[in-house]
């Protein structure tokens, strides 16, 4: 369905509804929350658009009712593939309504794949639609005005929340229920939508796009902590696991146990990246010691610099997946 806010030639912008929370309805039988009930039909139709260009139309698309909980990537090649066609059909933008669990993910694979200047924008609530206090229709609104600017253009994907607008590949869920729910603390946000108005204050400096040629392969993490059990590790090895992704400490260190664990994966042709358990900041060979970072290349692992440890086992995934081999993925994980 197109709704049309004008009378002449529009512009066509497509709301593509998933579930989550933004798309919840209260279950009768236990008075608990059940997410993903509400179409995007009727998500839409309870949204203020008054702000909206009047020569904007907008095309629904209820793809999925699930909570994000059940999100996969099939599901996201979906979305993407959805969106793919819809561009031939002379749509210029996307909005993408999706639960916050897993938003953060979604966003960041399809923006590996994002090959087009058209903006795509996901968005989500941490309240229900049911609720007084519900963040889902200002988010809608705000989402489709930024996917409807000029100036989002070239952008990638982007995720717009709480007035704010986001990269997808340093956004990340920081609350669990606060309606400020989202934020990107190493490079702030993008923009802001404000009184219906969409402003930037920076934009990327540089975009990334792979073209998926094999089937993604299995990638874990492996989050370090004290006294963790490194057998972990040989369960992955024997297990078919392709790649992992190691969440250490600090500037990017682990366990002694785990640091001969590392230099075992690598022999036998897996491909470790190293990251942080930190929100900010990136790791570094800057320390000498067993299980530091330094130790850890010198066994065979890769650096993963700025990444959270989901963001880079998606870009671990992707490349993989596109057909790129360990040293063409070594340096597509520097940022210098």
């Amino acid at each position: 369905m197109v709704q049309n806010l004008t009378g002449g030639e529009m512009r066509k912008i497509a709301l593509i509804s998933t579930g989550g929370t933004i798309a919840s309805k209260v279950d009768t039988k236990t008075g608990k929350m059940m997410a993903g009930l509400q179409t995007g039909e009727e998500l839409l139709a309870q949204c203020n658009l008054a702000d909206m260009d009047k020569d904007v139309g907008i095309t629904i698309n209820s793809l999925f009712q699930i909570p994000s909980n059940q999100m996969t990537f099939e599901k996201n090649l979906i979305i993407y593939q959805t969106m793919k066609q819809m561009e031939k059909d002379g749509y210029s933008g996307f909005v993408v309504t999706h639960g916050t669990d897993t938003l953060e993910e979604s966003a960041y694979f399809i923006n590996l794949l994002w090959d087009s200047e058209l903006p795509v924008v996901f968005t989500g609530s941490q309240f229900s639609p049911t609720v007084n206090n519900t963040d889902a229709f200002h988010n809608i609104s705000n989402a489709l005005l930024v996917a409807s600017s000029p100036t989002s253009k070239g952008m990638g994907v982007l995720v717009a929340f709480n007035d704010r607008i986001f990269s997808s590949q340093y956004v990340t869920k920081l609350h669990a229920s606060n309606i400020d729910g989202f934020g990107a603390p190493r490079s702030g946000p993008l923009g802001i939508v404000d009184y219906g108005r969409v402003h930037y204050f920076q934009k990327p400096i540089q975009r990334e796009v792979f073209k998926i040629k094999n089937s993604l392969p299995k990638v874990e993490i492996i989050s370090q902590y004290i006294g963790m059990d490194a057998s972990i590790f040989d369960y992955y090895i024997l297990n078919g696991t392709r790649g992992l992704v190691i969440e250490g400490y600090g500037r990017g260190h682990s366990s002694l146990e785990t640091a001969e664990k590392v230099k075992k994966a690598t022999g036998q042709g897996i491909i470790v990246v190293v990251t942080s358990t930190c929100i900010d900041g990136e790791v570094a060979p800057v320390y000498a010691f067993r299980g530091g970072l330094n130790d850890l290349l010198l066994k065979g692992a890769i650096s993963g610099y700025d990444y959270m440890p989901k963001k880079a086992r998606i870009k671990l995934m992707v490349l993989m997946a596109s057909g790129l081999k360990e040293e063409e993925i070594k340096k597509k994980f520097e940022i210098y």
